[in-house]
This record gives C-alpha cells, sequence and structure tokens, in this order.
C-alpha cells in the first residue's frame, strides 16, 4: 500500500473539489480514509477502546454503462433517503460519520497480468540497458586498446627512423 502522504502534493482535495466521476477523486477519498482511520486506531488504542465501524464489500456485474449509471442514481437517491432519516444535528451527545460509498471496475487478472507484462518489459529494458552499457565500456576497452597499438606502432616507426 502506498501511504497517502506520498501522493499528498498531487491529490486532488475532496472536501475542495468533488467530482463524483473522477478516479483521482476516488483515490483521494480513498487516501481520507486511511488516514483518518488509521488515527481513529490510534487513538482507540491509546484509549484501550474499540472503534465501531463497518464496512461492507461486494461486486456487482452491470450488463451496459446505462445500467451502471441508473444504479448509481438509485444508489444515490437509497443513501440520501437513510441520510435524512437518521441524521439528527441537534443530537446531544452524538458524533458525526464519514460514509464514503465507491463504486469502481474490478481488477481482473488481465489487469494484472498486464502490470506483471509492463515490469517484465521494464526489466528487459534495463538488461538490455545493462548490456548496451557493457558493450559501450568493451568499446571503449578495443579503442583504448588500438590507440595503444597505433601509439607503439608509431613508436616503433620513430626508433627504427632514429637508428637509420
Amino acid at each position: 500500500m502506498i501511504s497517502p502522504a506520498a501522493l499528498a502534493a498531487v491529490a486532488p482535495d475532496p472536501a475542495r473539489a468533488p467530482d463524483r466521476l473522477s478516479a483521482r477523486w476516488l483515490l483521494a477519498l480513498a487516501a481520507q480514509l486511511v488516514r483518518d482511520v488509521g488515527d481513529l486506531i490510534t487513538g482507540a488504542a491509546r484509549a484501550q477502546r474499540k472503534l465501531a465501524t463497518f464496512a461492507m464489500d461486494g461486486t456487482v456485474r452491470f450488463a451496459s454503462a446505462a445500467d451502471r449509471a441508473a444504479f448509481t442514481a438509485e444508489l444515490m437517491q437509497a443513501v440520501t433517503s437513510l441520510v435524512a432519516k437518521y441524521h439528527d444535528e441537534q443530537a446531544e451527545g452524538g458524533r458525526e460519520h464519514h460514509l464514503v460509498l465507491a463504486v469502481h471496475p474490478s481488477v481482473t487478472a488481465s489487469d494484472k497480468s498486464v502490470t506483471a507484462s509492463d515490469k517484465s518489459v521494464t526489466a528487459a529494458d534495463k538488461s538490455v540497458t545493462a548490456a548496451d552499457k557493457s558493450v559501450t565500456a568493451a568499446d571503449k576497452s578495443v579503442t583504448a586498446a588500438e590507440k595503444s597499438v597505433t601509439a607503439a606502432e608509431k613508436t616503433a616507426a620513430e626508433a627504427k627512423e632514429a637508428e637509420s
């Protein structure tokens, strides 16, 4: 897992720029969730108390983009209705709870293999680059050796000329 702090400079602020259809906004919400729940777990542990949370995970397969849009509209309506029913701004001793809902495509085996393939290609590129560097170093050694031979031949020729 990547720490949300590592992405802070480029992450959108969910409070400042809500875009319900943006993957980047979804990541900003997820990062905020990780930070908040981490802080709450730390505080609960210090106070030796349990932390009341709820999470739900599931999968739904849509026949079309239109069905997905209809689902999200109905989901939003249902959640809005539940919030209106249970939210009490004036509740004495009440505590606000953060609600995050997310719908995104499931990661498939082919998505993972593309990532693994990308990593293999990157590793292969690094190997080729290392081989290229070795060849370049060898070329430089050959060039240096040729220069040495040329210099030795020149010195021998000059010595022969001096003898004559």
